[in-house]
């Protein structure tokens, strides 16, 4: 995978490792797998060291077939392999039981369940994996550990997160560092995490321990707190759980530190809040009941009001489960619970706790209190497992981070005393709870009667990537990330550049164009309708009716523009439609333009528009037109669409001019 300075960027394709633009380096996240690779270092120090203790072998399989119980169905049928895994358990717990003596049990099992349940069933799933657990343990005492391989991968653990350069990551006149740098620009992010309370403090803590930014800079984060209960907490951004305890799970927050007591409180809090609304405690950033054209689910930090900064957040409700997780090392008893009540809700799946409940009254279905976010966030799922390892097994992964030498010759910077004193405040103004405001999901639609004479207006529609901008009166221009495509002036007395149809009557000679612009002709006879999806053109006549819609592609980097004629008078009528577009593929909108595209009906051309200076690539379009269904009437040989703006135009002439050639 490419770094930069050190750093994984932070968007790669799953599928190929490529990096996705813009290529960003992330100041958390490099943070955050900074020291989890060092964690990663020092357990396979310790693993090469020390063989793993057989109790901890045992409580590990019985953990599985606990499991695997679990997954079991209630069935005649499944009671020989119900009997065999309770037999397991009881071998497991039994001190007197070789451990080698399980192996063929084990192998039955997953043998049962594969016969019974297929391949991808949960528990052919759990009775593998037990079995291989056993497999893999014995195997390990039959001969001496791989130290070699242990070495290899503390080695390059290591050295992925020393190679991490967080210098040129610190904006220097704050001394704070920044949120990321951004490959495309070659510059910082203008904005810093600038409190103690957020999730790059592991990022501070290890660029500090590395001497890439100076001590002083622990001390220029933030450490504004708030009256909770008897004692005071620290403020963050959001007032979310990830914020506060996700740098837990690596790092330490001794005893009677303002850290210590800003977790249990803020944990205290969060749980204050659920019960007050009547909902699961456990908020936190997560995927919400929200999707996009491409049916994924949106994300967004959300929090408790009165611990965070940002405004607005008792507009929405959204626990995320695996916020419990993270509070499991502050409070495991009331975890626990908090995990039974999502349970009850259905939050829970097969690979664990969905990504999120939302309560949000906007967004449920109707008749429903909430809404399951079906899906599963890697990250969430193993800072959840993480976190309850920790719970579990006394910080296991906070001991090994801190054996760090180091990582120990900072550690004195995390024994900060709590402050005396707060000064108590009344709650701001964003913090107190209100009516949240309606939102209607009426479709907005502006409809431009009289698009002539109506004041000038701009629709606007794009995918990210390509956009089109189109006004009341038809002009407008394309454009892909940062070309235009097609040439744009604003005019506002003559017709102006744009994509134009024209249509002519070939029996009468009448001629009209799909919009306003360019012709001008019959002006009552035009309508316009903007709505989100699309924009559409009507020009309307005695007996006929003319359509033009133009979207642009959710998923590709394309428009389209379908002219629908509509004749409900008695006789047939035939028509030419002609397209006209002027090519630009230019870097700057509003500038001459480089070559220009005469199109008919008939035929499609491909326009390329080849840069001067070598450094930039060639830029090519291609306008197309579908034909669906057999043909009306035998097509005539299709003319070469016409590259040169004079001979459709003229000279000193505007796009208005195509009228008489067509003509």
């Amino acid at each position: 995978m490419p770094r930069y300075r050190g750093h994984v960027f932070n968007w790669h394709d799953t599928r190929d490792l490529r990096v996705l633009d813009p290529a960003y380096v992330s100041t958390v996240d490099s943070g955050n797998l900074a020291g989890h690779l060092i964690t990663i270092a020092q357990a396979c120090r310790e693993w090469g060291h020390s063989a793993v203790a057989e109790n901890t072998v045992r409580q590990s399989l019985a953990d599985t077939i606990t499991l695997a119980r679990q997954a079991l169905e209630s069935k005649p049928e499944n009671a020989a392999l119900g009997n065999m895994l309770d037999a397991l358990a009881v071998a497991t717990a039994s001190q007197t039981t070789p451990l080698a003596d399980l192996i063929t049990n084990t192998a039955k099992s997953s043998t049962m369940a594969l016969d019974l349940a297929g391949e991808g069933s949960d528990i052919a799933f759990w009775t593998n994996a037990l079995h291989h657990s056993l497999q893999d343990h014995l195997a390990d005492q039959a001969g001496p550990s791989d130290t070699i391989l242990l070495e290899t991968v503390e080695t390059m653990a290591r050295s992925l997160a020393y190679e991490m350069d967080f210098a040129f990551l610190l904006e220097p006149d704050k001394k704070l560092l920044s949120i990321g740098f951004s490959l495309a620009t070659n510059r910082l992010d203008a904005n810093c995490y600038d409190l103690l309370a957020s999730e790059a403090r592991l990022a501070s803590l290890f660029a500090i321990a590395k001497g890439d930014v100076d001590t002083r800079h622990w001390f220029r984060l933030g450490r504004t707190a708030t009256p909770i209960g008897a004692g005071s907490a620290l403020i963050s951004w959001s007032g979310s759980m990830f914020e506060y305890l996700m740098p837990s799970l690596v790092m330490r927050a001794p005893v009677g530190s303002v850290l210590e007591q800003t977790n249990r409180l803020v944990v205290a809090a969060q749980q204050t809040y659920g019960a007050a609304i009547g909902l699961p405690w456990g908020i936190s950033e997560s995927s919400y009941n929200a999707r996009d054209l491409e049916m994924t689910y949106q994300y967004s930090n959300f929090g408790v009001p009165g611990l965070g900064l940002k405004r607005g957040l008792s507009e929405n409700q959204v626990v995320a489960p695996y916020a419990t997780g993270l509070a499991a090392m502050v409070d495991p008893v009331a975890a626990v619970q908090n995990y039974r009540r999502l349970a009850v809700l259905g939050a829970e799946g097969r690979f664990g706790f969905f990504e999120a409940v939302d309560f949000t009254s906007g967004r449920v279905p109707e008749n429903e209190d909430h809404a399951l976010v079906r899906s599963f966030m890697a990250h969430h799922q193993g800072m959840t497992i993480a976190s309850i390892a920790n719970t579990l097994q006394d910080g296991r992964l906070r001991d090994r981070f801190h054996a760090e030498p180091m990582i120990q010759g900072v550690e004195l910077l995390l024994h900060e005393r709590v402050p005396r004193a707060v000064a108590a405040a009344p709650p701001r103004a964003k913090d107190v709870v209100v009516g949240t405001a309606e939102i209607s999901d009426t479709p907005t639609m502006r409809v431009f009667d009289a698009p002539a004479t109506s004041a000038p207006t701009a629709h606007l529609l794009s995918n990210g990537q390509y956009g089109v901008m189109l006004t009341a009166t038809g002009e407008g221009f394309s454009c892909w990330r940062d070309l235009a495509i097609t040439r744009w002036r604003s005019e506002a007395t003559q017709a102006a550049l744009g994509s134009f149809i024209y249509i002519r009557d070939t029996t009468t000679g009448t001629l009209w164009s799909a919009g306003v612009q360019p012709i001008r002709a019959d002006t009552p006879r035009h309508r316009t309708v903007f709505s989100e999806h699309q924009a559409a053109f009507i020009h309307q006549e005695p007996n006929f009716t003319t359509t033009t819609e133009v979207v642009v592609s959710a998923e590709d980097d394309a428009e389209a523009r379908r002219v629908t004629l509509t004749n409900t008078g008695r006789r047939s009528r035939e028509f030419d439609v002609t397209s006209y577009a002027e090519a630009r593929a230019g870097r700057a909108i509003g500038r001459s333009g480089a070559s220009g595209v005469f199109q008919d009906v008939r035929g499609h051309r491909l326009s390329a528009r080849t840069w001067r200076d070598h450094r930039h690539p060639t830029t090519s379009f291609a306008p197309a037109i579908p034909r669906f269904g057999p043909p009306i009437s035998p097509l005539s040989k299709a003319p070469k669409p016409d590259r040169s703006r004079s001979k459709p135009i003229g000279r000193n002439s505007s796009v208005a001019a195509i009228a008489c050639k067509i003509l």
